[in-house]
């Protein structure tokens, strides 16, 4: 399982490779956007992004906002897990709003680092589960080729999917909880049952008359 690390600071990426090393994950390392999305786009094991979002002197986040952006281009259900110095309740709505996962500031704690990456995977998987296997496409890229057979790898003997595959699932394309069942068809002998018309509960309308006098005789 691979993990793709984002940050123009050489001390933070080693800090991250060593850490998720020793945690049994591979690690590809970029060090600017370009760089990022070159492996996202040639290496299609990568299962997560450990992505900062200043990469020059700014610290509004927008080039981490812009990076996420592309990432989802290529990969829309690639988990990313959006990593700052200079966190704010506001740039978090924006990265969540983006497609990222989660949002975690720096300095960060190991162990909940750890945890969010963990979940991103796990829920990353449950949800590629649900998703139909589409045709892979005519034409386009090979990237996008590669990416369709990956979306549903054929199952190991052991029941599982093999490793070092990416699955690739649209939103659009989960499965959907199954409608209701539909009411059994009636016998073609019988006939439905007509509805008893409505009864006019209303009082009928008085009409007044006029008296006749009596015979007296």
């Amino acid at each position: 399982m691979m993990i793709l690390v984002v940050d123009n600071d050489k001390t933070i990426r080693l800090s991250l490779k060593l850490i998720l090393e020793r945690n049994g994950y591979m690690v590809a390392l970029a060090e600017d956007p370009k760089a990022a999305i070159a492996v996202v786009k040639s290496q299609p094991e990568v299962e997560l992004v450990l992505m900062d979002m200043n990469y020059t002197n700014s610290t509004t986040g927008d080039e981490g906002l812009t990076l996420l952006k592309q990432v989802k281009v290529f990969r829309p259900q690639l988990p990313v897990i959006l990593m700052t110095a200079w966190g704010s309740i506001d740039l978090a709505v924006q990265g969540m709003r983006a497609g990222a996962f989660d949002f975690i500031t720096k300095p960060w704690d190991n162990g909940v680092l750890l945890e969010r990456i963990e979940t991103a995977i796990k829920v990353n998987a449950e949800s590629i589960t649900h998703c139909p296997l589409p045709s892979p496409p005519e034409g386009g890229s090979p990237f996008e080729r590669r990416a369709s057979r990956n979306v549903r790898p054929p199952l190991g003997e052991d029941g599982r999917e093999p490793p070092g595959l990416v699955s690739f699932c649209p939103p659009s394309l989960r499965s959907m909880p199954p409608s209701p069942a539909s009411p059994l068809p009636m016998p073609p002998s019988s006939s439905p049952a007509r509805a008893a018309p409505a009864r006019n509960l209303l009082p009928k309308p008085f009409t007044a008359r006029a008296a006749v006098p009596r015979d007296p005789s």
